[in-house]
């Protein structure tokens, strides 16, 4: 596993200390680095700047260095409405569905996140060729909450059948991605009821303040966990983790299959 991020213009994928430290620490202005995303990593590393990256970036920089898979925590798509009956044309929607669809890799998450339209995500993603798979029984989680209420396109009882329908997928030679939603430990999950009023009230605080494009996300992010306190980070942590242990226990076991072909040859 690896951690992709760009430091001072150049891509870096190892989570040193210094390098969490760096990211962590205020500037001069008051304000850590940022992130990326893959319409403006180039800028970024043209003026040498420092940034996270976004999931689009991310699984760019993923498939530059030959990765087998990508793990986020939750999913971007389209956003829910800020106010009532919104066109599509006025809510944000996330380059993470684009990216997904050029992706050639699997991307483990939880689900999308709670402030995000899951069935019409599930619909757009359908329609770029994206397989969306869940692990286990049950509605998508939502980045913090299991069983949040959509319902999953396909499901499977295991990652290792989630990894096949994966490579049967990749076969095909669409180039698409695909997205493997994995449930977080039930014991550091946020109930659905709870988060789901968290969340329906911080999007109106999040619309009475104007709030739009992409300032969005991290606007309710914050709002989230003003509301929610520990709880969200800790819900937080435990999503990626369990999304990463599962990816990792995917690649190993196709690894010491008689299968098994290195991604860059694949690629080649």
């Amino acid at each position: 596993m690896c951690w992709p991020h760009l430091r001072e213009g150049r891509l870096e994928r190892g989570a040193t200390l210094a390098a969490l430290r760096h990211f962590l620490a205020p500037n001069s202005q008051g304000a850590s680095p940022g992130k990326a995303s893959v319409a403006t990593l180039g800028a970024a590393m043209a003026q040498e700047k420092s940034a996270g990256l976004t999931v689009s970036a991310g699984l760019a920089v993923a498939r530059r260095l030959g990765a087998a898979a990508f793990v986020t925590g939750g999913l971007g798509g389209i956003h829910l409405p800020l106010q009532p009956a919104s066109a599509l044309s006025d809510r944000d929607v996330s380059a993470d569905l684009h990216a997904i669809a050029s992706a050639h890799l699997p991307l483990y998450c939880a689900g999308f996140k709670p402030f995000i339209d899951a069935p019409g995500s599930l619909a757009y993603l359908e329609s770029l060729g994206v397989p969306v798979v869940q692990i286990g029984p049950g509605t998508l989680p939502a980045l913090y909450a299991n069983d949040y209420g959509a319902k999953p396109p396909l499901t499977c009882d295991s990652a290792q059948m989630a990894w096949a329908i994966w490579r049967a997928h990749k076969s095909l030679g669409t180039g698409s991605g695909a997205v493997i939603c994995v449930s977080l430990p039930q014991d550091r999950a946020i109930a659905p009821g709870v988060l789901l009023e968290a969340t329906g009230r911080e999007l109106e605080t999040v619309a009475a303040a104007s709030v739009t494009g992409q300032s969005v996300t991290p606007a309710l992010v914050q709002a989230l966990r003003r509301h929610l306190g520990p709880a969200l980070d800790d819900a937080n942590e435990a999503a990626l983790t369990q999304a990463a242990l599962t990816a990792i226990d995917s690649v190993a076991h196709d690894k010491m299959s008689k299968t098994y072909t290195p991604y860059a040859q694949e690629n080649a």
